[in-house]
């Protein structure tokens, strides 16, 4: 039987093996860490270099993705980081609302975590789950054709990248920013168009990538009220909206006029 003694005022709490069992990876507290041991040889445990930045507060929970490619880490910072196993660089970070108290990878690679707050999630792409925007999200809408997914807020709309494992997308997200967008806004079923409500108004068309915006028509006239929900019609030709003045309006995508 072997000992693991944790470095100076460090206690051990979580810890799990990875799938293969070549490596025992522990939490702590008092300096919040995740410590990493090579344990090829049970008798003879070595350290290895794993994750360099601290938590918030407590590590309470540690777990392996099927593959061993993904570490998951939970805190009671209300945060779990998501680790890569082959350099132990972080690759993404789910916050919560609250202390995580577990963190479990199944079966199927889904990641399900539990907080201090009642909830149970349940987390298929977390990696990518999570992007960073300027402000609150107001509509998120994904195009069942293309599978683009756009979230819209307060002065943008950010093309959001969700890849098929857990591992983050390679290339950065494009981003549109104008101040006179409300937050209303989509993608239409096509995957062709963003349409977006502005502070006048009016509903503004693009093309859907967001990285080189082209705006192709806005509608005419007054909409109801400062707008705050769009929705495309599945045929992606026909626009709904509804606003501050309480009603609704249907304006056809195709009849948009020049800018």
């Amino acid at each position: 039987m072997s000992t693991l003694t944790m470095p100076g005022d460090a206690r051990a709490r979580p810890l799990t093996f990875a799938p293969d069992s070549s490596v025992l990876v522990v939490g702590t507290v008092v300096d919040n860490l995740v410590m990493v041991w090579d344990v090829t040889d049970p008798a003879e445990p070595d350290g290895l270099e794993g994750p360099d930045q601290p938590f918030g507060s407590w590590v309470n929970a540690v777990s392996f993705s099927v593959d061993g490619d993904v570490l998951a880490a939970g805190a009671s910072d209300d945060t779990v980081r998501l680790y890569d196993t082959a350099d132990w660089s972080e690759i993404g970070t789910l916050p919560h609302g609250g202390i995580v108290s577990g963190a479990e990878f199944a079966d199927d690679d889904t990641l399900v975590t539990t907080a201090d707050d009642g909830a149970v999630r349940v987390w298929t792409e977390p990696a990518e789950g999570f992007v960073t925007t300027p402000h609150t999200v107001f509509n998120v809408t994904t195009s069942g054709e293309s599978g683009a997914t756009v979230a819209v807020g307060p002065g943008f709309a950010r093309s959001v990248s969700v890849p098929g494992g857990f591992l983050p997308a390679q290339e950065e997200p494009a981003i549109l920013r104008e101040d006179e967008i409300t937050g209303a806004g989509g993608i239409s079923s096509s995957g062709e168009h963003v349409a977006l409500a502005r502070d006048d108004g009016h509903i503004a068309v693009y093309g859907a990538d967001l990285s080189d915006p082209s705006l192709e028509g806005r509608t005419r006239g007054d909409g109801p009220g400062v707008m705050t929900d769009l929705a495309w019609a599945p045929d992606s030709e026909t626009l709904a909206a509804v606003g501050t003045a309480s009603s609704s309006s249907s304006t056809p995508a195709m009849r948009l006029g020049p800018r």
